[in-house]
């Protein structure tokens, strides 16, 4: 379990809330500035794509490490280094998962022994984790997953919270916490580059920054959404039933895409997704239909709130895979999971092919219960996390 702030300050109710107070531009304030809630897809494709030089935006996000990775990484990440063979590193990344899923499953069947559970959310960080620091940077930081998870975890209870490092008296438990955990963050990114041949003993400021968001970027989406899309088979048994038979008859190879493991990722990823909020600063004064934005004003879009609009989704807070079966039920820019335009996650595409991967080989060797009918809310922070917890037992098949 992670530990939780005393705010625990909630900013996906918010923007949900907020989606449903007016029209296609929502406007409020953030921290004393103008700020706006875009809720129309076609505004959106303006900010995310049409008119995006207006709304800052950086370069590539990972472009900064491109002398760190390995080979394999570089390929992931689309940075084009020479001589990868782009196909063959997705095979490979595809081949690792597979057996780190089966070795997951075999773990979370031994957990959940004797009246046991699996703390999801938390078990698949850390698996993730290490995953990704083996597939990006070619270094086994296995040992150092669940330091790296809680640490992260805590540091973002207090982000949510508006708060900082330099919060309260240096005494004082609560900002103490925080610090320990950016300096736990800080150690861990220096030991990667280290370990991927980082020159020098002393690994700089921005190159440790750039190390933990590589990471915190590769893992968190994945290990989130995965534990959203187990959280929701577990509660509609039935879909559960037939997507064991699919797996069964070879879903999740490499020659295909199985439909409905397409649909069910598709559909947690529409209610739960990645990237819930994307948040711009209007460069220059725009109009987004009858609404003016002045320069310097925050514009946000929130997946989150967009995938659960009613004039946008039929029934928008349920679970229905079936509604990607027959293909894109929504208009372009209405279902965003990874993000659009100039920001849109690079390694979105791979991504998907990973939760395939991992969902197969959990769910050929094992059974997912509920522990209880406890409801499960998700909080916004980096990603979607699941308020309270998930808690999932898993039997071998």
């Amino acid at each position: 379990m992670f530990p939780t702030t005393k705010g625990g300050r909630d900013w996906a109710a918010f923007y949900l809330n907020l989606s449903r107070t007016g029209g296609d531009v929502v406007a409020y304030r953030l921290a004393g500035r103008p700020a706006f809630l875009v809720n129309s897809p076609a505004h959106a494709a303006r900010v995310l794509e049409g008119h995006a030089s207006n709304y800052r935006s950086p370069a590539h996000p990972y472009a900064e490490l491109a002398g760190l990775y390995a080979d394999e990484g570089s390929a992931l990440l689309r940075l084009g280094r020479a001589g990868v063979e782009t196909q063959d590193a997705h095979r490979s990344a595809a081949r690792t998962l597979a057996e780190a899923g089966a070795r997951a499953a075999l773990l979370f069947c031994e957990l959940s022994e004797g009246g046991g559970f699996v703390d999801v959310e938390f078990e698949l960080k850390r698996l993730m984790f290490a995953e990704v620091a083996r597939l990006l940077f070619g270094v086994d930081a296995s040992h150092l997953a669940a330091d790296f998870v809680r640490a992260v975890a805590l540091a973002e209870e207090f982000w949510a919270d508006g708060l900082n490092q330099s919060s309260g008296e240096e005494t004082d438990p609560a900002g103490q916490s925080f610090r320990d955990a950016l300096a736990r963050q800080d150690e861990t990114a220096a030991w990667v580059a280290r370990s991927a041949g980082a020159d020098g003993a002393e690994v700089s400021p921005e190159t440790r920054g750039a190390v933990s968001r590589t990471l915190l970027n590769g893992y968190h989406a994945t290990a989130a959404a995965l534990c959203w899309t187990l959280h929701l088979l577990a509660r509609h048994p039935s879909t559960l039933a037939a997507l064991h038979e699919e797996c069964d008859r070879g879903a999740g190879s490499e020659s295909g895409s199985p439909p409905l493991l397409r649909a069910v990722l598709s559909e947690s990823l529409r209610l739960y997704p990645p990237a819930w909020i994307l948040s711009r600063e209007a460069l220059g004064s725009d109009r987004l239909g009858g609404t003016e934005i002045p320069a310097g004003a925050s514009v946000s879009v929130s997946p989150y709130a967009m995938h659960r609009h009613p004039r946008l989704w039929e029934r928008p807070s349920e679970f229905l895979p079936g509604r990607f079966l027959k293909g894109r039920p929504a208009e372009p820019f209405a279902y965003l999971p990874f993000g659009a335009g100039a920001r849109r996650c690079p390694a979105g595409n791979v991504a998907v092919r990973h939760l395939q991967v991992l969902l197969v080989a959990l769910l050929q060797r094992c059974r997912v219960e509920p522990l209880d009918d406890e409801p499960v809310r998700p909080r916004g922070l980096v990603s979607l996390r699941p308020h309270p917890h998930v808690r999932l037992r898993f039997r071998r098949r």
